[in-house]
């Protein structure tokens, strides 16, 4: 007997309060990266967030800054049984799209200079290179060095 994939179910939409503990559980199997549950609460307070829903599980999110016409992508993360799939790019795809009717004309980021798939995404988005932070990113484990961000940015 062959199995037939069920259809994917997206949606795209503002993030809820009832959204923080999936976020959360998803920050968590990250590690040494993650954001705390506090920090996720402030951000969901302070800044405009957004999750993926597939199938009814959010599998991913993203918190942007906006002053004026300028958006900062502060952090996105998709679970990783999700990741290499085009969730991600489907999700700033669809943002992008909704803050270019509300008057956004770029958007900006940092991402770590060894990040090579975020990188990948960044560039097929249209982001570009336009600095750096020095020793941004705090190092993995003792023996390694802080790691330096790529600040990108992409005209909307």
């Amino acid at each position: 007997m062959d199995l037939i994939e069920a259809p994917i179910d997206e949606l795209i939409r503002p993030m809820a309060r009832d959204d923080i503990p999936s976020i959360a559980e998803i920050e968590q199997s990250e590690g040494y990266s993650a954001w705390s549950k506090p920090l996720i609460d402030q951000s969901f307070r302070d800044h405009q967030g957004w999750v993926s829903i597939t199938n009814g599980r959010l599998v991913a999110y993203a918190f942007f800054s906006r002053v004026l016409d300028e958006l900062t992508l502060l952090n996105i993360v998709t679970n990783k049984p999700f990741r290499q799939q085009g969730v991600a790019e489907r999700l700033l795809t669809k943002i992008f799209s909704i803050y270019r009717t509300q008057g956004a004309k770029r958007c900006f980021l940092e991402v770590g200079e060894t990040n090579l798939s975020a990188q990948t995404l960044y560039k097929k988005l249209g982001f570009i290179i336009v600095g750096r932070r020095k020793a941004y990113y705090k190092s993995q484990s003792l023996n390694d060095s802080p790691e330096d961000a790529l600040v990108l940015q992409v005209d909307l």
